[in-house]
């Protein structure tokens, strides 16, 4: 097997960005191994028997990381000379051809450190080198706009709007450990779009809608394949089943407001519209989540993905207290819910539940306790393979909010 090393920027304070990566990985025949994280850096080997990976497939489904690279060399950390750096930079695998009107851009990341501005000045001048040598007479340097101690970087919303992977390339320096890796950055998340069909869709509902990142997250995480069923039975304005579109999937919302179920509809067909989406197959309806079995046949769809409430904001934190009964309100709703979705998923299918919960006065988060209901509908936490999860996964929103989400994933027992 030849293996090549990848790493992976994540988000703050959660382990989503990592399972979502080598999931998807999985899902199109990458084996992925992970290695270590330090700070927002991930680090992995991705293989195929016998073969080497020359692009990771798959990563234009990813919603949760912000930049994945492929590392090409590594020296061990500490002073080097010149020539060192220049040997490096030798081994990037640099675009074939390089454009003709080349941009490109470094990002240095030292998440244990601070970054060494000699690394960084360094590298601009050998990579302007090598593209001068190479025949590229006219080139774009896109500059760092994120600068801070331990990262020095290109940011993925700079990288979307300068067309930075297409028609050029940016290079990747990684302090981590006892090694300092070099490579190119493959992927990055299109920030832009994302909050593209956040805030500019028809129909808004800002402080209670799950963000499409998060939405697109957790359908990756269900395994489920293009022309799957995925049903969100309490979808709100539509977050979760514009993403289940983009994937190639076939979405189906129920929410007891009619007024979300027509939010939900124009936002959908707005959707279609902005992706040049033509195929029939999303299905929006008018029903009680705690009624399923009136509307969704028993075992039809391949995936349940939804968020039932996300409580509204607190202006302080409450007391331990306080906050046990304000989450004991939703309890029922949960329960009934989780007993009718069990029953509508098919047996090989899978479920991701958002639940809320709140840090109060003392620090410590209460949680709503779905163990029961979960083992009552015949559930089960499934294990994602070679993922090193923990679930529930808290994913925090804005901290001044005090109201947070908790993700379970959950199958068939």
């Amino acid at each position: 097997m030849v293996a090549q090393h990848i790493f992976v920027l994540i988000g703050v304070d959660n382990q989503l960005s990592i399972a979502e990566v080598i999931s998807v990985m999985q899902s199109n025949g990458v084996e992925v191994e992970f290695i270590e994280r330090v700070g927002r850096i991930a680090l992995f080997t991705a293989f195929r028997a016998g073969t080497r990976i020359s692009i990771l497939p798959g990563l234009e489904r990813l919603g949760w990381s912000f930049k994945i690279g492929r590392l090409s060399d590594s020296i061990p950390s500490g002073e080097h000379s010149i020539e060192d750096y220049q040997d490096a930079t030798k081994n990037i695998e640099f675009p074939e051809p390089l454009a003709e009107k080349s941009r490109w851009g470094i990002s240095v990341f030292s998440p244990s450190k601070s970054v060494d501005p000699s690394i960084f000045s360094r590298m601009k001048g050998l990579v302007a080198s090598h593209l001068k040598e190479n025949g590229v007479k006219k080139t774009k340097f896109v500059p760092t706009d994120v600068v801070s101690e331990s990262f020095r970087e290109v940011s993925c919303a700079s990288i979307i709007r300068n067309n930075l992977l297409r028609r050029g390339f940016e290079v990747l320096i990684i302090d981590i450990g006892d090694k300092l890796h070099f490579g190119l950055t493959e992927w990055a998340v299109d920030t832009v779009a994302f909050k593209a069909r956040d805030l500019s869709r028809p129909r808004q509902r800002f402080e209670y809608s799950i963000p499409p990142r998060l939405a697109r997250a957790m359908i990756n995480l269900t395994g489920v394949k293009k022309g799957d069923v995925v049903l969100d039975p309490f979808c709100g304005f539509g977050t979760i089943l514009q993403e289940a579109l983009l994937l190639g999937l076939k979405p189906i919302g129920v929410d007891i407001d009619d007024k979300c179920v027509s939010a939900t509809q124009k936002n959908l067909s707005w959707i279609k519209k902005t992706a040049g989406i033509t195929l029939p197959g999303e299905h929006v309806m008018i029903g009680d989540a705690t009624h399923l079995g009136s509307l969704i046949p028993k075992q039809s769809v391949d995936a349940i993905v939804t968020e039932p409430i996300l409580l509204p904001r607190l202006l302080r934190s409450p007391s331990a207290k306080k906050a046990r009964s304000i989450l004991k309100k939703t309890e029922n709703l949960y329960i009934a819910a989780i007993q009718e979705m069990a029953k509508t998923v098919k047996v090989t299918g899978k479920m991701a539940l958002i639940a809320p919960f709140i840090v109060p006065s003392d620090g410590n988060r209460v949680s709503l306790d779905l163990e029961r209901a979960f083992n009552d509908a015949g559930l089960r936490k499934f294990k994602f393979q070679g993922i090193p999860l923990t679930s529930p996964i808290a994913v925090i929103t804005k901290r001044e909010f005090r109201v947070s989400r908790e993700l379970h994933f959950l199958e068939k027992a």
